[in-house]
């Protein structure tokens, strides 16, 4: 009886080279801004195409792609038993499933490593964000998984080059979820201490005003919608607030219970003394993580905030007008504008 020995595959400086490789392909895409793509599934898509098209001796990655797309693996399960190559490859597992279940059997199938690309928010769906509402909650609560709700497609490609620089230029052996969405936006390119920042769970958008009243923060597509938000408190309120990509409220509410005073949430949050709004298109109960953590006024606001009948995501209006209730609870705007906020912003 002839038994197959299973290898999992090292890592060498042919991993570096390889992931160095992916590193500069992604920069091309995301920097090629006659030709770049809008929403964070395309940028990914063509960026991992590109990379997969250009022949490099010793510096090849592993594309896995659920839907079985010509020229790539249906399941990882081959790389492992029959390829020869004893170096680690960077791998980009796609998927378009609903289902915890089926991330947590990847687990072993990828030797607890990869960058997984969940693209089942590019599509209609009567789910929010197209996963069961368990999903993320499951998924927060799995060791060595990194989620992330992006918000667009110069965001999906910092966070892509920074995993891939965690994984497999440092070497940790992490797994990285990243919801994928096709929403077209046009956003600039961000920093490299924005794209740490974003790894790290969230990063500013707004510039510094001399005097902030409220602090806004949003995930994935609620980005746009709080964006809009700030607009609208400003122009039609006076007032000020202090904007937040957040794509790992996740991240951010793990490492605070690690070491608060250390915290990446401390470092941007700690020193403020205004509420806070946090927005995500999943539960609100996943933007809720990081309560525990904020000492003052807080509210979290998500999918199943309104309407437990449907979908109706936290439109623009609704957090303005929950941003203001805040302020009036702390007694920072009358009750006079708070009524006349209600009646402007209730329809």
């Amino acid at each position: 009886m002839l038994i197959q020995s299973m290898k999992m595959p090292m890592a060498t400086a042919q991993t570096q080279a390889a992931a160095s490789l992916c590193l500069q392909h992604i920069n091309q895409v995301a920097t090629d801004y006659a030709n770049l793509p809008s929403s964070p599934a395309s940028l990914l898509h063509k960026a991992i195409k590109h990379i997969g098209d250009t022949k490099h001796k010793n510096a090849a990655i592993w594309v896995i792609n659920q839907n079985s797309v010509t020229g790539q693996q249906e399941t990882a399960w081959p790389i492992w038993f029959n390829s020869q190559e004893t170096y680690e490859k960077p791998l980009f597992y796609f998927v378009n499933t609903p289902l915890i279940e089926q991330l947590s059997a990847l687990e072993t199938e990828t030797n607890h490593k990869g960058i997984f690309l969940n693209c089942i928010d590019t599509g209609e769906s009567y789910l929010p964000k197209g996963v069961y509402p368990w999903f993320p909650l499951k998924l927060a609560s799995m060791e060595n998984w990194l989620a992330y709700d992006i918000a667009n497609a110069q965001e999906a490609a910092a966070i892509a080059q920074q995993a891939l620089t965690q994984l497999y230029l440092n070497g940790n052996k992490l797994l990285v979820y990243m919801a994928l969405h096709s929403v077209h936006q046009t956003t600039e390119p961000l920093s490299e201490d924005e794209a740490r920042a974003a790894f790290k769970g969230m990063y500013p958008l707004s510039r510094s005003v001399p005097k902030i009243d409220i602090q806004l923060c949003g995930a994935g597509k609620s980005l746009e919608r709080v964006k809009l938000a700030a607009q609208l408190l400003k122009t039609q309120w006076g007032i000020e607030s202090a904007v937040w990509s957040c794509p790992s409220y996740t991240r951010l509410a793990f490492d605070a219970k690690q070491q608060f005073a250390s915290s990446h949430l401390n470092h941007c949050l700690g020193n403020a003394k205004v509420p806070v709004i946090a927005v995500t298109d999943y539960s609100h109960h996943i933007a809720k993580q990081i309560k525990p953590f904020i000492p003052r006024g807080f509210m979290a606001l998500g999918s199943d905030s309104i309407d437990k009948n449907g979908i109706i995501y936290p439109s623009a209006n609704w957090i303005t007008l929950c941003a203001l209730k805040q302020l009036y609870e702390a007694n920072q705007i009358s009750v006079a504008m708070y009524e006349e906020a209600i009646e402007k912003l209730t329809y």
